[in-house]
């Protein structure tokens, strides 16, 4: 331990234990053993490999070393009912945690890494956010309390995604940089975690082709993750596609919207609802569209792509510009605001999503500029 905390003799206690922390997640391996071992917690750092169970155990003595109260989480995904301590069955919580208190008072959760996920301090499972969890003392069963863990709304939990498009008559080159936060960032990164590099390009891949022909993605970089809240990371993937403009004469041709603005809606097929509509957690998509051209062009039904809809539970909105001789921008944003959605007002949530669909579905009719008839 002594080690691992050399030169951070002045540093704070709680930043000692991001330290360790920080080790931990980045450079111990999780393996699966039938057989416990009952190793110092010393062993584990120096020879970088634990399982799950001793990795519990691990952070239970950190805890003691910097003198901070632990305790072990009990926590119940909220799609399958309240947790109940007064009902104690063999299925009353769905996950456990670790949790220490530091020198303010503050509560801070850790949820141990799994084969796929890696999660930050404070991150919390989208599932379980907003749920009431049971805190036990690690060194004192007696001291327990039920706390709600963390909640956090659209503000947080964001996608941001650029993308420019360098359009030709046959051949269209991409750039798509993505940007996660909140819930969305531990969503995307527990998908990526399940497959190597050549997989998710091979995923990428395939969404796009859901909506593109001849796609081929040449390369993906995926940044560092922030490890404090919103735990925000990017990830950026080039590459091109090979197909047709669509013509309506010599000198009009159509591109539609949804080819490169793609929400992720949330679902409100059924007609009406009886019951309240839970949502996994509140979120905003704002996409962004470049599109650049060999040429100057025109929109010429620029004004129809500039609209929004906003009530208390979502909005939608877009907006185009063709500010430029050869560029036009078009940005979506999708927000959902709250956890509940109340089944009298889900029309208010199919409002937002036939709006977004109305426009996600046109085209954008676009002119060919004559340099000369333009001067």
């Amino acid at each position: 331990m002594a080690r691992l905390l050399k030169g951070c003799d002045t540093c704070s206690k709680i930043s000692g234990f991001y330290k360790v922390f920080s080790y931990i997640h980045d450079s111990i391996r999780l393996v699966d053993t039938k057989k416990r071992e009952n190793f110092s917690s010393g062993y584990y750092l120096w020879c970088r490999s634990i399982d799950r169970y001793s990795l519990f155990i691990l952070y239970k003595d950190l805890f003691k070393y910097f003198g901070y109260p632990g305790y072990f989480v009990f926590a119940r995904n909220k799609f399958s009912g309240m947790l109940d301590v007064n009902w104690l069955t063999e299925d009353f919580y769905t996950d456990l945690y670790l949790a220490f208190k530091d020198e303010k008072g503050t509560i801070h959760y850790i949820y141990p890494k799994t084969e796929n996920s890696e999660f930050m301090i404070d991150e919390i499972k989208p599932n379980l956010m907003g749920t009431k969890a049971f805190l036990v003392n690690t060194e004192n069963a007696f001291d327990y309390s039920e706390q709600f863990l963390p909640a956090y709304g659209c503000e947080f939990n964001i996608r941001e995604q650029h993308t420019q498009v360098e359009v030709n008559n046959d051949f269209t080159s991409f750039r798509v940089t993505a940007k996660f936060k909140g819930c969305i960032s531990t969503i995307s990164r527990i998908k990526e975690n399940m497959a190597d590099k050549d997989s998710l390009i091979a995923n990428f891949k395939k969404h796009l082709e859901t909506k593109l022909e001849n796609v081929s993605i040449d390369s993906l970089v995926r940044g560092n993750i922030n490890p404090s809240p919103p735990f925000d990371y990017a990830l950026t993937y080039i590459g091109s596609q090979s197909s047709k403009l669509v013509s309506v004469n010599d000198s009009i041709f159509s591109i539609n919207i949804g080819q490169w603005i793609d929400h992720t809606i949330l679902s409100s097929d059924l007609e009406t609802r009886n019951l309240d509509y839970y949502t996994s957690f509140p979120y905003t998509e704002k996409l962004t569209v470049e599109y650049i051209f060999t040429s100057p062009i025109k929109l010429l039904n620029e004004k129809e792509f500039n609209t929004s809809c906003d009530n208390e539970f979502g909005t939608y909105s877009i907006s185009a510009k063709n500010s430029t001789g050869n560029k036009i921008q078009i940005e979506s944003i999708y927000c959902i605001k709250s956890f509940v959605i109340p089944a009298l007002k889900y029309n208010l949530l199919k409002e937002i999503n036939q709006r977004q669909r109305q426009f996600t579905e046109s085209h954008m009719i676009i002119e060919k500029v004559n340099k000369q008839n333009n001067n």
